[in-house]
Parts: C-alpha cells; sequence; structure tokens
C-alpha cells in the first residue's frame, strides 16, 4: 500500500503499526559505533521535558540496534534537554542566535523562482518562538559535544526511525568517511538524516556510500558531529535563520559529507511542533497551494477576521492565521480564559 496515497489518520494508524512491529525485530550491529578510535562513541537525543514518550520511543528504536561492542546503542546514549518555545527567558534575545533572516537565505538552500520573483532577496523574515528553540537546542548540542570527551557524537532528534538496512548504509558511509577525510584528522560533519531542498541539493564527489553536499540539505535530525566540528559551528554563530537552513553556510569549512539516501527518517505520527516563518512568503509565492495541503489564500476577499483557541500542546490557528497575511486584514485574537491576553494587529 501506498502511505502517500492514505488519508492522514490512515497512514498514522498504518506507520505506527508497522514500526510495532518492526520494534520487534533486532535491527543488528552497527560497526560505527562503539568505544575506541574511529568510533561514534556517543548519542546525544535532543528532547522536550513535556515529551517523555517522544524519548521513550527513541530508546525503544535505538534498543534494536548493538555497538561494534555488542552493546545496545541505549547504552551510550543520553538525552540533552531541549529549549522550550513556551519559555520566553529561553528564547529571548541572545547572542548565540539572530532570529531575523533574509528571503535570500532561503533561495540559497532552495531556489525557487516564484519566490525570487515575488520578492527582493533582502526582504527580513522573523524566526518564529519556534525556530528559536530548535536552533538553541542544537546548539546546546554543539556546546556539549566540544566540551565532551567523545571524538564522535550523533545528534538526534526526538522523532526518527532507522529506515530497513540502516545498519549497513551506515556502516558503508561511516567507513567511507573516515577514508576521505583521514588526512584531515577525520569528518567532521556527517549528515544520516536530511531531505534533498525540492531535488535542487548540489552533490560533489559522489561515490556508493555518500556525497559532498554544498548546498540544499534540509533538517537536523541525525547528523554525527566531530568535536573539532562542534567547535567550528560555535566560532561560525550567531546562528542566522533556521539552524538547517543556515549550517548550509558552514558546508565548505566544515567538509560535511551525507549519506547518498537518508538512514534516518522522521517518523510520520508524530505531529511537529514547530511553525514556519517561511510559510507565509511562500503562499504570498504561490508555492504553497492545494498540492502541498494548503491553499493559497483568496485576495479577492479581505477583511475581519476573528478567532479563538484554548491554549493547547500544538496551535494550529497561529499558523492558519500566517497564511492569511497574504490579504492583510486586521487579525484581532483573544486567548479563551483569559480576558488580558488580547490583541490585534494589521497584517
Amino acid at each position: 500500500m501506498n502511505l502517500q496515497e492514505a488519508s492522514g489518520g490512515l497512514r498514522k494508524l498504518i506507520f505506527r503499526a508497522l514500526r510495532a512491529m518492526t520494534g520487534a525485530i533486532p535491527g543488528g550491529r552497527i560497526s560505527a559505533f562503539g568505544t575506541g578510535k574511529e568510533k561514534i562513541g556517543k548519542i546525544l537525543i535532543v528532547n522536550l521535558d513535556r515529551q517523555p514518550r517522544r524519548l521513550q520511543r527513541t530508546l525503544r528504536e535505538l534498543s534494536r540496534f548493538q555497538t561494534s561492542d555488542g552493546t545496545p546503542l541505549t547504552s551510550i546514549a543520553s538525552r540533552l534537554p531541549a529549549v522550550d518555545a513556551r519559555d520566553g527567558r529561553a528564547i529571548a534575545a541572545t547572542a548565540d542566535v539572530d532570529s531575523t533572516y533574509r528571503v535570500g537565505n532561503q533561495l540559497y538552500v532552495q531556489p525557487d523562482a516564484r519566490l525570487k520573483e515575488c520578492f527582493d532577496v533582502e526582504e527580513p523574515i522573523r524566526m518564529t518562538p519556534q525556530e528559536v528553540a530548535i536552533a538553541r537546542s542544537h546548539v546546546e548540542a554543539w556546546k556539549a559535544v566540544a566540551a565532551g570527551s567523545h571524538d564522535y557524537v550523533l545528534v538526534l532528534e526526538d522523532d526518527v526511525w532507522f529506515k530497513r538496512g540502516a545498519s549497513a548504509a551506515i556502516d558503508r558511509g561511516w567507513g567511507a568517511a573516515l577514508q576521505r577525510c583521514r588526512a584531515a584528522g577525520g569528518p567532521r560533519l556527517l549528515y544520516l538524516s536530511y531531505e534533498d531542498a525540492g531535488g535542487t541539493a548540489e552533490r560533489v564527489d559522489v561515490c556508493d556510500a555518500l556525497f559532498r553536499p554544498k548546498r540544499g540539505l534540509w533538517f537536523l535530525s541525525g547528523y554525527v558531529l566531530s568535536r573539532e566540528g562542534a567547535a567550528t559551528l560555535l566560532r561560525a554563530m550567531p546562528v542566522v535563520g533556521p539552524v538547517d537552513m543556515w549550517i548550509n553556510y558552514r558546508f565548505e569549512e566544515l567538509d560535511a559529507l551525507a549519506l547518498s539516501s537518508p538512514a534516518i527518517l522522521q517518523r510520520q505520527d508524530s505531529i511537529s511542533g514547530n511553525s514556519y516563518s517561511i510559510l507565509p512568503f511562500l503562499a504570498r509565492a504561490g508555492i504553497v497551494d492545494a498540492s502541498s495541503g494548503l491553499m493559497s489564500p483568496d485576495k479577492s476577499h479581505a477583511g475581519l477576521v476573528l478567532a479563538w483557541t484554548a491554549v493547547g500542546e500544538h496551535e494550529d490557528l497561529a499558523m492558519a492565521l500566517s497564511m492569511l497575511w497574504a490579504t492583510r486584514p486586521c487579525i484581532r485574537w483573544q486567548r479563551k480564559g483569559d480576558p488580558t491576553a488580547r490583541s490585534s494587529k494589521t497584517l
């Protein structure tokens, strides 16, 4: 069955059932992990305090696999508390992250003529609190790697799973990365998980196991980082814009590598807590439309919009309102049960 053809809810149920069945099957030994020289000696799982189920799910996934020493991958895994977007102090102005980026930064990672025609490349975009929190969480991971005792660390977000054949693909890729980078002291950044930016990624030095990206990779859900690589990223801060966008600008100085195809994927049954600052711009450019599940706004009927929402864990209303930015209505909102939390804004 093609999961992409199933409805969203059914697709999630099918995926969850398949993962439950696969979870009982050992994934085998991944020789790239373990103790000793040229081994990935630690796994950091970036996880919010309020998401313990995600952590347990990721640990169950890791428990299917063994290190080169024959111990479960969970034996070298530890949790790194993620920065929470709900904590205003945690995402306040910081020297680590510059929350304003440009349309040109998006175009650098994923060129699109429609976006370029609609906006000047210098058009400023303000990161959402969720994007700031994600960026700061990865910065904390880099600090931990740079200050740690392990030469290589796998940084994982907590909504991932290892696809079929992952152990062999990781071992092939890791072996090829060590061979390529031996003169440089070893690999500094290796993507095990990513998404090609609309098929526009620039790949050089391609072999069966991996390639060297010049630009065009989204996501930071699973990557191996060396202490030297972490130090390089920390020296290059602040992170400007979404972290998976910004790191594309660091590929050359890191001699970044990526598996020929991702061995680690993001789960299809998880609800993303992220809110993307670029979406209103994509909507105005006509890039986000019915084919992606989101309709471009009808600009012929701009008017007053009133909306109420309870403060839930996942607020879809904020994203829906942001999509109306192109119509520039006056939007007023009030949180249910909080008469003081009232605001209005002409977008």
